[in-house]
């Protein structure tokens, strides 16, 4: 029998100050971190700096925050390799916020895998300024 995962998605806010560069190395340090838990990553985009509803206090340089740069990743991973993407973030000093969500349980990975990404979404809703 298989092995099961669940899949996940981690939407994380940076720094807007953040540079491409940083960008991709905090990417790749996610990817690494999915992928040495057993996990596959499914999709990945940048939604680019937004204004916050808010301001948030970055902890490590006590600067405040009127905009982030949203990122999104979407994951699948085994139960115990839940939290891999906020263990790792959680270290990433450019990280303000991020919140993970569970999709989906007791998933075959290369069933999966062989789906379309946007099969098992619903509607997007356009994100307007």
């Amino acid at each position: 029998m298989k092995e099961r995962q669940r899949e996940y998605e981690v939407v994380y806010l940076l720094r807007p100050d953040v540079t491409d560069e940083q960008v991709s190395s905090i990417r790749e340090r996610l990817e690494n971190a999915i992928d040495d838990a057993g996990g596959h990553q499914l999709k990945f985009e940048d939604w680019g700096a937004r204004d916050l509803a808010y301001e948030i206090r970055d902890e490590s340089s006590g600067r405040q925050f009127e905009q982030a740069r949203y990122q999104y990743l979407r994951y699948l991973a085994p139960a115990e390799g839940s939290k891999v993407a906020e263990d790792e973030l959680k270290f990433i000093e450019e990280t303000l916020k991020y919140l993970t969500v569970k999709l989906d349980d007791d998933l075959i990975p290369d069933e999966r895998l062989a789906e379309p990404i946007e099969q098992s979404q619903g509607e997007r809703i356009p994100y307007e300024s």
